[in-house]
């Protein structure tokens, strides 16, 4: 007798496959759109700016993913921030950053102090306050930034290890003025007054 067809366990087999294989990509694409949608709130922002106002509901989306560095979300804001097509879509996309920061966001505050690390020019960006300066001119006393502390733990790290850029930007504001209050730049370097103000 000739059989056609499959038996049960080849069909067993074959459905067992496309569940393992099912069971693997659905989580991966899903993954994925949810990704896109997190760009898609940062793109929408940067890109429909007509000023430097965050307060749409685009960006607001896009600081609250900026906060927990969803889906990486800083990459996006770093390419925008680097190579946007004009200057304000780079201002709009740190200040999203600066703000997710402010917000206790961990990869946002450390973004300022590695960009700055590898590119002095990005220590202290000119016109704006969404930069490196901005957190180290702050005082420690002044509670009402207290990320500035998470900020001065990771530039203190690099300071420590002594990297040029890091070590300049920080020595050159360290009690700079004629104001005798430690600034975050004088926190870092442990220094508790300005003795020569």
């Amino acid at each position: 007798m000739n059989k056609k067809g499959f038996t049960l366990s080849e069909m067993i087999i074959v459905l067992v496959i496309i569940g393992v294989v099912s069971a693997v990509t659905i989580p991966i694409l899903t993954a994925k759109i949810q990704s896109k949608d997190n760009e898609l709130y940062a793109a929408k922002c940067v890109t429909n700016a007509t000023s430097d106002d965050v307060s749409s509901a685009d960006c607001q989306k896009a600081i609250q993913k900026a906060q927990y560095n969803q889906d990486k979300i800083i990459d996006s804001l770093h390419r925008y921030a680097k190579f946007g097509k004009n200057a304000l879509q780079k201002t709009v996309a740190l200040h999203i950053i600066k703000d997710a920061c402010d917000k206790g966001g961990e990869a946002a505050c450390k973004y300022f102090v590695t960009t700055c690390q590898k590119d002095p020019a990005d220590c202290d960006i000119e016109n704006i306050s969404y930069d490196l300066s901005y957190y180290l001119n702050l005082y420690p006393q002044d509670n009402s930034n207290p990320e500035k502390f998470l900020m001065a733990e990771y530039a203190t790290s690099f300071y420590n290890s002594d990297n040029k850029n890091i070590k300049t930007k920080i020595d050159s504001i360290c009690c700079m003025g004629t104001s005798s209050a430690i600034n975050m730049a004088c926190y870092i370097k442990g220094y508790t007054f300005c003795p020569w103000i």
